[in-house]
């Protein structure tokens, strides 16, 4: 009898080493635990961006032509991983436009008034018909527009806004975060 009590007892012990074992291996690798990394959130129309703050290195924002017609304003996000981030404003209203305010004071200049109203249409309509798009420029709000394979970059991600102030306003938003160190989500109005 005293040989099965030792056997009951080893058995015993061994479950129990068995059950306190496993149950540490399950809190190791709780995955309920609470994220403690801080991440910097977008909530757009075009999408969803999510990246860890101390794996930014670099924000910036910058204002180009794209081939002497189209201004572009734009906000990059330069991360140690592979991953670059643009969020921009394509400008396609002359009026609105470093180089269609240049154009308009020069007409001034000459004598001419008004010669942006009366080409921003004409060259909404072109720049509608040589892309091959006849809808309202709304459809496209959020939408990135490429033409393979000119305009892929390889590991980036990009985001169209809709206004120069929309740039503006996540500069600012995610400067905040990554300076402060802090939880943030943007979300699009």
């Amino acid at each position: 009898m005293s040989y099965q009590r030792g056997l009951f007892r080893a058995a015993l012990l061994a479950w129990l080493w068995c059950v306190a074992a496993t149950s540490l291996q399950a809190q190791e690798s709780d995955t309920s635990a609470p994220d403690r990394r801080i991440f910097w959130r977008a909530q757009l129309s075009g999408g969803k961006y999510m990246v860890l703050l101390e794996d930014i290195t670099s924000i910036s924002t910058h204002t180009y032509l794209v081939d002497s017609a189209f201004e572009v304003t734009e906000l990059t996000i330069i991360t140690t991983g592979k991953g670059l981030a643009r969020f921009y404003y394509v400008s396609t209203d002359p009026k609105e436009t470093k180089l269609g305010g240049a154009i308009e004071t020069v007409a001034q200049k000459a004598g001419v008034s008004g010669i942006m109203n009366d080409t921003a249409s004409t060259i909404q309509r072109q720049i509608e018909t040589a892309s091959g798009l006849q809808s309202p420029q709304s459809m496209l709000d959020g939408m990135v527009v490429k033409n393979y394979p000119t305009t892929t970059h390889a590991n980036t991600v990009e985001y169209r806004l809709k206004s120069k102030q929309q740039v503006e306003d996540i500069f600012k938003h995610i400067e905040e975060a990554w300076r402060l160190n802090l939880n943030k989500t943007y979300k699009e109005k």
